[in-house]
């Protein structure tokens, strides 16, 4: 498999990085109105007195990858648990969660999510560290175990099922997927850095440097391969979030709280709230298909 270097796409996400919600955009089970955007996959014939004439949705042929996450780390318990967060609506309870997104080939030039759709597994209690989190891996990092709850905006009908089968959310979730959250590599700084710099509306000093640390994802597939032999690849940065007592993100007015790098990597992580958002993507989505 191979990495893409789509450190732009990181200027498109939120602070808290909750894109985990799915999304019913042409990459999901409704298709859009191709009046609107012909990208999408919609029926598309006309009516006539003798018959209809009726295409079916777009093909989605998906050719990269790439995972992000989030979930509460509680420092007493050593262990990932939900936590909760207030927008203002009223508190909202956030499970620890990995959310899988599959891309076609288009994303990675417009970085536009009517070219993904996304597989959330989530897990309403608590994790503990798993085995694979070394000091190579990852400072934290948890696996989502088998009986996870699985939600998806991914339209079988729109995969190719000789090559994914009937169900494509299926087999993307038979895979054990996990997140974590390490010290960041050199690479992955410079490479942020770039984009950072390259952008107009940020400061790599001010809102970033201080706060963001490394992460990524766990794959069992990739476990024992060239690039990723213990199965963690680091592509994404880390934010982390202050806490109370209840385990709700502490905010300053508006603004939540943000945990300082030096702090989560100085060797003990503080409990908070903790979400990674992937700056790269993997390409072989097809080998997602079947174990």
């Amino acid at each position: 498999m191979a990495l893409f270097v789509g450190t732009e796409r990181a200027l498109t996400l939120g602070l808290l990085g909750l894109g985990l919600a799915l999304s019913t955009a042409c990459g999901g089970g409704d298709p859009c109105d191709t009046a609107v955007d012909a990208t999408c996959g919609s029926d598309t014939g006309s009516e006539t007195d003798s018959d209809t004439a009726t295409q079916g949705p777009a093909p989605f042929v998906p050719a990269w990858f790439f995972a992000e996450g989030q979930f509460g780390y509680d420092a007493t318990l050593d262990k990932a648990v939900p936590y909760t967060f207030d927008e203002g609506t009223g508190a909202q309870a956030v499970n620890p969660a990995v959310a899988i997104t599959l891309a076609e080939e288009a994303y990675t030039t417009t970085y536009n999510d009517v070219f993904t759709c996304v597989v959330l597994v989530e897990y309403a209690g608590n994790l503990d560290m798993a085995a694979w989190t070394t000091p190579a891996s990852a400072i934290f990092g948890v696996s989502f175990p088998a009986d996870s709850a699985v939600q998806s905006n991914c339209d079988a009908e729109r995969f190719d099922q000789l090559v994914w089968g009937p169900d494509p959310v299926a087999a993307v979730s038979s895979w054990t997927w996990g997140i974590g959250v390490k010290d960041m590599s050199t690479t992955v700084r410079a490479d942020l850095k770039a984009a950072i710099d390259a952008a107009t509306d940020v400061d790599w000093t001010t809102d970033y440097e201080p706060y963001v640390v490394g992460g990524g994802f766990y794959l069992n597939g990739l476990d024992g391969s060239e690039d990723f032999p213990g199965g963690f690849a680091e592509t994404a940065f880390t934010s982390g979030y202050a806490v109370d007592g209840s385990f709700a993100i502490v905010m300053d007015g508006a603004n939540p709280v943000r945990l300082l790098a030096n702090d989560i990597v100085s060797g003990t992580m503080p409990s908070g709230a903790y979400m990674t958002q992937s700056m790269y993507l993997l390409s072989g989505a097809e080998s997602l298909a079947g174990q």
